[in-house]
């Protein structure tokens, strides 16, 4: 193999495993969650872990107790559903893809048919309200917010408050401190305090933004930067825009409904392990042997490279979803249209959606996996 060929492989393996286990995510977990005031608990589980969302997996959705459906998703987001369960609901407050499309000449076109409120009923999707449907696109589009439409909290302005109520609130005297707040006008006093009193303001307006999605009276609320709340009504799946002030009428005593989600940490498997076949022979050995071929003991010897682009077993080891490809390099080192075995790829996903394999490598608490891989065959 060649030292250009060394460094191709390298990044291809670098971007399989930014594309299914997204080197810029966090291992993402399984997690039960229930909203305060409901019977409904949701259970999801990662067949991906370090991908974005969703992301392959499975959500269940129970009424007390009792399994009413699953989605094969997993949102690392919140969600939220009906007091029945019936309805759940996913709301895109921003959109990672970017919101511009293009036309036939070039020239940049704002979309805003994207979805904003996904709603799913019974796990089947049902109904989506755009963004034209739920905001003010104008605003939107000159927000200077990348099209975020959710409640915004400007961090960054409160900085500064928050650093003088600390630095002063450690450097000043306890007789310094009273005489501030006996009304001495002294510029350090002044920075102390009304430092304090914007700490108290942020960490009022972080609450709001923490629960600014939260479902009440078998309504969704969504508190948003455009001074309106959009309500999403699950009696009717109607959406309808109403004053902020209207429905948060004092944020000092805002104590909507919370949504609580507990993680179970897990260990997860290496990147790139492989499980075995459950009849022994490892996966590669599998897939030589399919093909009347060998696995090199020097990967200078490889005739063909099989790209496993994912492979998703449930907790039974049974292979829920696979796609691979295989690339023949004597027509071609690196991976081409040319150099695609369509044969033998179409063989390879036949014969390995019917094989069953060993569940070791499948942490505990999941009900599936998804693995990615590279197999060199001679």
């Amino acid at each position: 193999m060649t030292y250009l060929k060394n460094i191709i492989i390298t990044i291809l393996l670098t971007v399989l495993s930014q594309t299914a286990f997204g080197t810029t995510w966090s291992a993402a977990y399984p997690y039960a969650q229930k909203i305060d005031g409901q019977n409904v608990v949701i259970k999801a589980f990662p067949f991906d872990p370090y991908s974005g969302s969703p992301m392959i997996g499975v959500t269940k959705v129970y009424l007390n107790k009792k399994l009413l459906y699953t989605i094969d998703k997993y949102y690392r987001e919140r969600i939220f559903t009906s007091n029945d369960g019936q309805y759940l609901v996913v709301v895109h407050t921003s959109n990672s893809a970017g919101i511009a499309s293009y036309t036939s000449f070039g020239i940049e076109k704002l979309n805003f048919n994207q979805p904003a409120i996904e709603v799913f009923k019974n796990g089947q999707p049902f109904k989506t309200f755009t963004l034209k449907d739920i905001v003010d696109t104008t605003i939107l589009a000159n927000n200077g917010r990348f099209f975020y439409w959710g409640y915004n909290v400007d961090f960054e302005a409160f900085d500064k408050a928050i650093w003088n109520c600390n630095y002063w609130r450690k450097d000043l005297t306890r007789s310094d401190k009273k005489e501030c707040l006996n009304g001495d006008t002294t510029s350090y006093c002044r920075e102390w305090i009304q430092g304090c009193d914007s700490l108290k303001i942020f960490e009022q307006e972080k609450f709001v933004y923490t629960n600014s999605i939260y479902v009440q009276d078998n309504s969704l609320f969504v508190l948003t930067n455009q001074n309106v709340v959009v309500k999403l009504d699950f009696a009717t799946l109607s959406v309808q825009q109403i004053p902020f002030d209207k429905i948060v009428a004092d944020k000092k005593t805002f104590n909507p409904p919370k949504l609580n989600r507990k993680y179970k940490k897990v260990k997860l498997p290496d990147k790139f392990d492989q499980p075995n076949m459950k009849d022994g022979r490892s996966f590669e050995k599998g897939i030589a042997d399919l093909f009347g071929l060998s696995v090199p003991e020097s990967k200078e010897k490889e005739t063909f490279c099989v790209f496993i682009n994912y492979l998703v077993l449930d907790r039974n080891g049974k292979c829920v979803d696979f796609y691979g490809t295989v690339n023949d390099e004597r027509i071609s080192e690196f991976f081409s249209p040319e150099s695609l075995n369509k044969e033998m790829t179409e063989k390879l996903n036949k014969w390995v959606k019917e094989q069953t394999f060993e569940t070791k490598l499948i942490p505990k608490g999941f009900d599936g996996y998804s693995f990615l891989c590279i197999v060199n065959l001679k």
